[in-house]
């Protein structure tokens, strides 16, 4: 919708890009996925797991110590104040992201049957 939003606006071109960092990268690559119009360019630096699979997250069959540390970091900000999150989310979010072999947590995260097709140029930078 924002896309579409800043696309539409009168001082817009009708060419959106969008650029982001971690899960603002994710957010670019989703967009994707979406196909709205006026989206002309993503950059996506280092996105979160949407572009990788479980085993991709892990070295030898052991995870890597981000990907069991950011659940409780992003479970510690719906804290205070209290956030949006569903109840059981985190729980469901731990458990997932501590899977290392293909998985159907990883499977419905994964967007890269979603960008097939696209013709808009992505700048994918950093790990993916």
């Amino acid at each position: 919708a924002a896309v579409e939003w800043a696309a539409a606006e009168p001082w817009s071109t009708g060419r959106v890009g969008v650029f982001g960092k971690s899960y603002d990268g994710w957010a670019g690559l989703a967009a994707i996925a979406t196909r709205p119009k006026g989206l002309a360019a993503v950059v996506a630096m280092a996105p979160v797991s949407a572009l990788r699979l479980s085993h991709e997250q892990a070295q030898a069959g052991v995870a890597y110590s981000g990907w069991r540390a950011a659940p409780l970091y992003y479970h510690a900000l719906q804290l205070d104040p209290p956030g949006p999150a569903e109840p059981g989310c985190f729980g469901e979010q731990l458990a997932g992201v501590q899977q290392t072999g293909p998985s159907p947590f990883w499977e419905q995260r994964d967007l890269r049957p979603l960008l097939a097709g696209s013709r808009v140029p992505v700048l994918l930078a950093g790990p993916a």
